[in-house]
């Protein structure tokens, strides 16, 4: 299915704050440079400018995802399942260009569109220390795919990621973004 390489972190996913990688969870603050160490990085971006980022530890993500609703779980899985062919993806990024990014990050992975024609878009990537993790990530979601997503959300999930959002930033999550 998915094949798994590593690779330098690109500077796409380096902070936009402090011009480098990130060292640390934003969460619990441990240290993500660590041999081994699994996290993940999300940016969020309105056209080309970044509006919030976040590096998290794989741990701190499995707590936050058990406080999500079973049933936004499942309608996720199930949106997931309808509109991402696995195996086309697969296919596509095993033949694509391995220096570049683009064709992971150029067009939403969900609508299939071009990122620079939407209002706004998540990347997002799996890391391990020092590498990029590329397997079904990096990948990239439209601000039209966020807003599929944030349709298929609970009450309760929705107050998740405020909590959540709150922890990573200091402020409720606007409603027409969604992290993680």
């Amino acid at each position: 299915m998915f094949f798994r390489e590593e690779n330098p972190i690109p500077k796409t996913f380096w902070s936009f704050e402090t011009s480098e990688s990130f060292k640390t969870c934003t969460l619990c603050s441990k240290d993500l440079t660590e041999e081994g160490s699994q996290y993940l990085i999300e940016k969020v971006y309105k056209k080309a400018e970044v509006i919030f980022e976040y590096a998290m530890c794989l741990d701190c993500r499995e707590k936050t995802m058990k406080d999500l609703s079973k049933k936004s779980l499942n309608r996720i899985a199930h949106y997931f399942d309808e509109h991402l062919d696995m195996e086309e993806r697969s296919k596509q990024l095993a033949e694509a260009d391995k220096s570049s990014l683009d064709a992971w990050i150029s067009h939403c992975m969900i609508k299939r569109t071009p990122i620079k024609d939407s209002p706004g878009y998540h990347i997002c990537g799996n890391f391990s220390g020092l590498s990029l993790v590329r397997d079904i990530s990096p990948y990239a979601l439209s601000h039209e795919a966020m807003e599929d997503i944030m349709n298929l959300l609970s009450p309760e999930t929705l107050g998740t990621f405020n909590d959540l959002s709150d922890k990573l930033f200091g402020i409720d999550m606007p409603n027409n973004i969604l992290i993680l």
